[in-house]
């Protein structure tokens, strides 16, 4: 099957998914608010898209030695600090000794709910619950991937609960950030688990360049694969409701991709209520 044909399935269903957005935006008016991007870090952080308004994401991720990946997410804002969100991986390729599958990966469902804001006493903290389905073939669900990147999960049905916690100091915003995967297995009633930790932190640079910094890790209970990796990126803000990213990941030990680049942007495309 040609890698088109394989995609095609998955791209209409991303289309299915965002013409309703884009649909109710243009018919209720040009209001776009100020993106809260979760891209492209492992952690996310405690912002949740502006009441009321879409926010898509959307990139790639290319690891030179045998995967290339493209993701997008839609998140939508409930209330002032609720959103519910939809991430998908329309497209990966992975081809490596013994391995060459594309088409997509896996289908996630979830919503963030911020518990408190930053106060001069508390950091802003926030909770995440995830559901992820595996779409097409089952060597792309597995493919592994970049650490803390659902975009190729165990095959199975996976869920996922985490914790962000935000604090300035000044002008840098730390985010540290906690996830506990529950993931599926071929044996019923088995399940496998996962451990991600990741810390980071970012800033203003220069007038609308911002930079992040970021050390990631995941740990799978039942098998000897823990991922390391550093993480940079700069991103640009072009204007308030339209951002772009650059970044590259950098393995720390054997189990995590050597280096991995990633590229993308976050827009706000206003409003459906």
């Amino acid at each position: 099957m040609s890698k088109l044909s394989n995609a095609t399935p998955s791209l209409l269903l991303a289309a299915v998914v965002a013409l309703p957005f884009l649909g109710s935006c243009t018919s209720t008016g040009a209001y776009r608010a100020k993106v809260t991007p979760q891209r492209p870090t492992v952690s996310n952080t405690t912002e949740t898209a502006a009441f009321g308004t879409v926010e898509l994401e959307a990139g790639v991720s290319l690891d030179p030695s045998d995967r290339t990946s493209a993701d997008v997410t839609a998140r939508v804002g409930l209330s002032e600090s609720s959103e519910l969100f939809i991430e998908h991986a329309p497209y990966i390729n992975i081809d490596r000794a013994g391995e060459d599958a594309n088409g997509p990966g896996g289908l996630a469902i979830g919503f963030r709910q911020r518990l408190l804001d930053e106060s001069r006493d508390f950091p802003a903290t926030a909770i995440e619950f995830k559901t992820v389905l595996p779409v097409g073939e089952d060597d792309l669900n597995r493919g592994g991937g970049v650490v803390g990147f659902e975009s190729s999960t165990s095959g199975f049905t996976d869920f996922f609960a985490a914790i962000s916690v935000d604090r300035h100091f000044g002008d840098l915003l730390t985010t540290w950030y906690y996830q506990l995967g529950v993931l599926g297995t071929g044996a019923a009633g088995d399940l496998d688990t996962q451990h991600t930790l990741a810390v980071a932190g970012s800033m203003e640079l220069v007038d609308r360049w911002h930079g992040v910094l970021e050390l990631a890790t995941s740990t799978f209970t039942e098998t000897d694969v823990d991922p390391m990796s550093a993480n940079a990126a700069l991103m640009f803000e072009v204007t308030e409701s339209l951002l772009f990213d650059i970044g590259l990941q950098v393995g720390l030990n054997d189990d995590a991709p050597d280096l991995v680049v990633v590229g993308g942007f976050t827009t706000n495309i206003g409003r459906i209520f």
